[in-house]
This record gives structure tokens, C-alpha cells and sequence, in this order.
């Protein structure tokens, strides 16, 4: 008899055990998600700033992958080379990631950038969210609980204070402007759901370092394509661009992978909505755009949609 309470209790604890190891392991997650999108704040910043100097977004992207290529290579050289190794399959994969996912939202987010101010090209990158939830709800690929939804139509609600469209008196926005950035979105999630249904399982170095080599592939392409040649930038540009190509291309793209090996493409998109307040913060104590009391409640309801979704995971 005390031996039956002695296994129970033992796998009594066994389960604790395994559901702690489960929460951990999706707070993990929703802390990678973060991270990502803290990184990805300053890259609109530093894009906008760049911009504004003349630099064309086809030039901006390609000098972007081609540092970031070459610091990624460098690096599997180095530490890594075993994996650079890829099958044909993956090889085509990576393709299709890094031309249509990666180059395809970086692209037509500098060309909003371009037109707007880092806040709006932001928020509608980050209309991403409405775009992957719809995806699952319609094609029924995952479950949603109504905490999805709520906390999906928190973080839109937000947005759409922190855009200010109702307070700001004769405020006018592009409209080439808002169509790269609403193109930006549905390409962002065409990168989530890709990498959720398709590349989870490869190694994150390896998606990175081959999604870079094709995106700086079709850039240098469109770059001769348009220009003829590739313009040469000035050492203080490229000093810019270095810390884009290592906090847009790299670690980012690192922790967005680990986030949504662990919590999902859906659960991802959200959390990294918190990018969005973030830009703006950094936005008004370095670009000096404007930040009112509507945006700061806007701010504050996206954060409380990613607090929402964590409780109701």
C-alpha cells in the first residue's frame, strides 16, 4: 500500500514536473518573440534615417544583405560549417522564403518608409496579425480560443489609435505609402506561415544564412536591373547599414525562428506587435515624431494584447 502512494506521489510530481518544463519552454517562447521584435524597433528607426539621406530602398536592401550574408557566412565558416549542408528540397524552400517572405517585406517596407513616417509604415506592417488569423480561422490548419480573437482585435484596436488618424488635424497619408506597407504585411505573413509550416524543423543558421543568399541574390538583381551598376554609398552610410544588416537580418531573425518553433507563426505575429509601440518610443526621442496621449493608450492596448494572449495560453 505505501509503495502504490509512493509511485503516485512520484508521478504526481513527474507530471508537475513536465507541465513547469511546458511553461517554461512557452515563456521561453514569448520572450524570444520580444527580443525579435525590440531588435526589429531600431531597423525602422535606422531604415528611416538612411532614407532620408537619398538612398534608394532597392540599394538600402541590397548593401543590407550583402553584409548580412557575409557576416553569416564568416560565421558558419568559422563555427559552423557543417551547417551550410542542405538538401535540394530545403534548398528550394529557403528560395521561396528568402525572396518572397524576407526580400519581399523588406523591400516594400522601405518603399513605405519612403512615404511615411517609421510610426504608420510600422503599424501597417504589423496589420500582419489580422492577415495570419484570418488564414487559420478560414482554412480551420489550427485551433483558435476567443483569447486569440480578443486579444487579436485589442492589438488592432491599438494600432489604429497609435496610427492617430482621428487626432491629428490635417494629417494626410500617401497612399503609394499605406499599399508597400499594407504589401509589406501580406508578404510578413507569408514569412510567418512559411516558417511555420515549412522551415520549423531546419536548423535556424541554416535558414538564415541561405534565406539572406537569395535575398541579396534577386536585390542584386533588381539593383543592375534598375541602376545598370551598383552605386557605391559613403563609409558613414555603411556604417548605418552594418548595424541594420546585424539588427534586422540577424539576431532577430534568429530569435523569430526559435519563438515560432516553440509558440507558433499566430501566437508570434501578436507578440510581435510590441515592435510597434517600441518605434514609436524610439521614433519620438530620436526622429522627434510626435507621440500624444491617443498613442500612448494605443501602445498600451497592444501590450495588453500580448499579456491577454500568454494568460490564455
Amino acid at each position: 500500500m505505501a509503495r502504490d502512494e509512493n509511485l503516485q506521489i512520484e508521478s504526481e510530481a513527474e507530471n508537475v514536473a513536465i507541465r513547469l518544463e511546458k511553461r517554461l519552454l512557452k515563456q521561453k517562447g514569448f520572450l524570444y518573440a520580444v527580443i525579435a521584435s525590440s531588435i526589429y524597433a531600431f531597423n525602422s528607426i535606422l531604415g528611416k534615417m538612411i532614407l532620408v539621406e537619398g538612398v534608394a530602398p532597392l540599394i538600402l536592401s541590397f548593401y543590407q544583405y550583402l553584409i548580412g550574408t557575409v557576416l553569416i557566412l564568416m560565421t558558419l565558416l568559422i563555427f559552423h560549417k557543417d551547417k551550410l549542408k542542405i538538401s535540394k528540397i530545403q534548398l528550394k524552400q529557403t528560395a521561396i522564403q528568402g525572396i518572397f517572405g524576407a526580400f519581399g517585406t523588406n523591400i516594400f517596407f522601405y518603399l513605405a518608409l519612403q512615404h511615411l513616417n517609421a510610426g504608420i509604415a510600422s503599424m501597417l506592417l504589423f496589420t500582419n496579425p489580422v492577415f495570419v488569423t484570418l488564414f487559420f480561422a478560414i482554412t480551420g490548419t489550427k485551433k483558435l480560443k476567443k483569447e486569440n480573437y480578443m486579444a487579436l482585435i485589442l492589438a488592432m484596436i491599438g494600432i489604429v489609435l497609435v496610427l492617430d488618424i482621428f487626432a491629428v488635424k490635417g494629417m494626410t497619408l500617401s497612399l503609394i505609402g499605406v499599399g508597400f506597407g499594407l504589401a509589406s504585411a501580406l508578404t510578413y505573413t507569408f514569412y510567418n506561415l512559411y516558417a511555420d509550416f515549412k522551415m520549423v524543423k531546419m536548423d535556424h543558421y541554416t535558414v538564415l544564412f541561405y534565406t539572406s543568399l537569395f535575398g541579396l541574390s534577386v536585390s542584386f538583381a533588381s539593383v543592375v536591373g534598375v541602376y545598370g551598376i551598383v552605386p557605391i554609398l559613403s563609409l558613414h552610410l555603411l556604417k548605418y547599414i552594418f548595424i541594420i544588416a546585424v539588427c534586422a537580418g540577424i539576431l532577430p531573425v534568429i530569435f523569430f525562428y526559435k519563438s515560432i518553433g516553440i509558440i507558433g507563426s499566430e501566437r508570434t505575429s501578436i507578440v510581435a506587435t510590441l515592435e510597434l509601440p517600441l518605434t514609436l518610443i524610439i521614433a519620438f526621442l530620436i526622429l522627434k515624431e510626435h507621440l500624444n496621449g491617443m498613442q500612448v493608450g494605443g501602445a498600451l492596448l497592444v501590450i495588453l494584447s500580448v499579456v491577454l494572449l500568454h494568460r490564455g495560453d
